[in-house]
């Protein structure tokens, strides 16, 4: 009894495995790497008739999530809580596409949307990189580098007015030096014995 029932559980993982290839072989795969608490789209397009179906299931757990016809008519099974959401007006055109909202740890898997003999498999797998963190990290990034450059700009505007400072007190002082000798030259007492200078000499009489 226990060589049959070793037999039959052998043959139902070999069928099994050729079921998961011949699937691997005919899915359109979509790999989404996302964070919990986050809204999830999982794309799915045929092009189906009026009357067809088109099924969404977990594979993880089995569940099978909404079954979709395509004149509009939508079944959910396990709606998740009512997390799980369809895009209305949208199935005669081919899209069968749905979304997870706040997503879960126990969302997280691989996902077939079937459809006769075609499908596409999409997996969902948890990010460790938190939105929030890499927000703050952006922050602290441009924060540093807008205070990195208000420092270089400061310290090139300061240097630039500290030399119009300077060429203007230099300025200043050869302007004063010049003026003053100048001064000095107009009231020098003349040179007896230069021969360009003429000496007037008053005599008062008595």
């Amino acid at each position: 009894m226990a060589y049959f029932s070793n037999l039959w559980i052998f043959f139902s993982a070999l069928v099994s495995s050729n079921a998961l290839g011949r699937w691997s072989e005919r899915c359109t795969d979509v790999s989404i790497d996302t964070s919990l608490k986050s809204q999830v789209f999982l794309p799915c397009h045929f092009n189906t008739s009026l009357n067809d179906t088109v099924t969404w299931r977990h594979l993880n757990n089995g569940d099978t999530l909404v079954k979709i016809i395509a004149d509009g008519r939508i079944y959910f099974d396990n709606p998740r809580e009512g997390r799980v959401s369809v895009l209305p007006n949208v199935f005669e055109e081919g899209n069968f596409s749905i979304f997870i909202h706040d997503l879960e740890s126990s969302d997280v898997g691989v996902y077939f949307c079937e459809w006769n003999s075609e499908c596409w498999r999409v997996r969902i797998t948890e990010s460790h990189h938190h939105p929030s963190q890499e927000a703050d990290r952006n922050s602290w990034l441009f924060f540093f580098a807008g205070s990195g450059l208000f420092v270089i700009l400061f310290l090139v505007f300061s240097r630039t007015g500290l030399q119009n400072r300077l060429l203007s007190c230099t300025s200043n002082a050869c302007k004063y030096k010049s003026e003053s000798e100048e001064h000095n030259q107009a009231c020098k007492s003349p040179d007896p014995n230069d021969p360009t200078t003429s000496t007037v000499t008053y005599v008062i009489q008595a």
